[in-house]
């Protein structure tokens, strides 16, 4: 079996297992842990428009931290916004989750990337799927990114978990901060 093969398989399985044991691993709920401060001020991303495979144009909010250093390897954290919100809902200074995120990015030289969903209340079909794996393609391509993290709120959790388990070559990790996870219970 093809060693790709064999990690989806496994990566399909260790999820359906975590699931289905309401494992705490994934479905921690941190009681008593604090967030980080919300309702701070916004954070300033750039807008990237590119050109997906339909040809339609599609769009990702990128946060590059001052403190970048080209030279060195870096992580790409993907932030999946939750139903109902846009891209914007990873920089507005209002989620703790998030906050957490931009504050790390620069203590690690990491760049945080908000696709844009095709449609704000639904997510991971076949084109918003592809929209992802291009946008981490092109990443990788114009940096030097050693490893890719994945995470979300909300539906952005959940699309999280099931796009890492479509392209397990492509997520080293994903946080455990996967909020609609926690109805499983």
């Amino acid at each position: 079996m093809k060693k790709h093969t064999v990690t989806r398989l496994r990566t399909v399985i260790l999820f359906f297992v975590l699931l289905l044991s309401g494992s705490s691993a994934i479905l921690a709920d941190d009681i008593g842990t604090p967030l980080p401060e919300t309702n701070r001020e916004p954070v300033q991303a750039t807008l990237i428009e590119f050109v997906a495979f339909d040809n339609t144009k599609q769009f990702f909010l990128e946060f590059v931290p001052e403190t970048f250093d080209e030279g060195h390897t870096t992580t790409l954290i993907v932030a999946l916004h939750g139903h109902g919100s846009d891209m914007g809902q990873i920089f507005n200074g209002v989620h703790g989750e998030f906050n957490a995120i931009l504050d790390v990015a620069p203590l690690h030289n990491a760049i945080v990337v908000s696709p844009q969903y095709r449609e704000t209340t639904s997510w991971m079909g076949p084109a918003a799927e592809k929209d992802v794996v291009q946008v981490i393609t092109e990443q990788k391509q114009k940096r030097r990114i050693d490893r890719v993290v994945m995470t979300g709120a909300s539906m952005g959790g959940s699309s999280t978990f099931t796009f890492s388990v479509l392209h397990p070559e492509l997520v080293d990790a994903v946080p455990d901060d996967l909020p609609r996870l926690r109805l499983v219970r």
